[in-house]
């Protein structure tokens, strides 16, 4: 079926999915959405240095705490969290902070991207 104009143009339902989190209780668990085109090309530019020449390693180092922020929503599909708790979504253990992630990498399509960000980051080619 060839989509014309008018209904390209229409909004698309962001992919969310519910993620489990045992650590902080029984039954508890956020919502995670995909990013849509413009969050996701904001959070990969926010990883550039100021000259877009290469990658910042402060803000690689904190990238996966930055993708939750902006993926975690309420009920009602508003953000739960703010930049500055980047620092408080760092203390969270490692496996905790990863499956929300993972989530939230998958439904906004950053397969390959986030891991040519991953893999520059542990080679030192940034």
């Amino acid at each position: 079926m060839s989509l014309d104009r008018a209904a390209l143009l229409k909004p698309i339902e962001r992919k969310t999915e519910k993620v489990e989190l045992p650590e902080f209780g029984k039954g508890a668990f956020v919502y995670v959405a995909g990013m849509n085109a413009r969050e996701k090309n904001a959070h990969d530019s926010a990883l550039m240095n100021r000259k877009f020449d290469g990658l910042d390693p402060v803000k690689v180092k904190t990238q996966k705490e930055r993708m939750v922020i902006c993926c975690v929503r309420d009920k009602a599909g508003k953000k739960v969290f703010q930049p500055q708790d980047v620092e408080a979504l760092g203390n969270w253990p490692s496996d905790t902070l990863n499956r929300v992630f993972d989530v939230a990498n998958r439904l906004s399509g950053g397969g390959a991207d986030q891991n040519s960000v991953k893999n520059s980051y542990e080679t030192g080619d940034y």
